[in-house]
């Protein structure tokens, strides 16, 4: 007669219930107004400033030169230095109100139920570029807890789509 052997398994209590961030009852948070405000009476010093010493790599790759203190008679070339006699002042004499602006709005992590109304207030046409086009952002997104439904609408409206890599 066969001998059969019964193999039991081992019992696992059931894993514990993984929190729905949209089923939360809290309100989702919101973007503080900026409080800002910078101040006329700000002064700087240049001479409060060391001139930089590190060394920059010379065209005969054999020996290293020290980087010049940055001319404030307007001969000078970026990215090495900034012509302002105070540091306070625009390059080419613009007014604040012609100076180019970059936002730059970036994002790292999942788009959940949550977070994307968020960006759905904040993406919503309110806000325009100078050239009358609504603002757009970049979202390096996660594959954990991830919407791809909140993704695809993000991209739809143009935003830019980056991924992190799963590991």
């Amino acid at each position: 007669m066969p001998h059969s052997t019964s193999r039991r398994t081992p019992e696992y209590p059931p894993p514990p219930a993984r929190p729905n961030p949209s089923q939360s009852n809290t309100a989702p948070p919101r973007l503080p107004s900026s409080t800002y405000r910078p101040s006329s009476s700000y002064s700087f010093s240049s001479s409060s400033i060391p001139p930089p010493s590190y060394p920059l790599p010379s065209n005969n790759n054999s020996s290293f030169e020290l980087v010049k203190p940055c001319p404030t008679d307007g001969k000078c070339s970026l990215p090495y230095c900034f012509c302002s006699p105070n540091g306070l002042g625009i390059p080419g004499n613009l007014r604040a109100s012609e100076t180019p602006q970059m936002v730059i709005i970036t994002y790292e992590g999942p788009i959940t139920d949550r977070i994307i109304n968020i960006f759905k207030s904040l993406f919503n046409g309110k806000f325009k570029n100078p050239n009358g086009c609504p603002i757009k952002g970049t979202f390096f997104i996660s594959h954990e807890w991830n919407n791809y439904d909140q993704v695809q609408w993000l991209f739809s409206t143009g935003h830019e789509i980056g991924v992190n890599s799963i590991t």
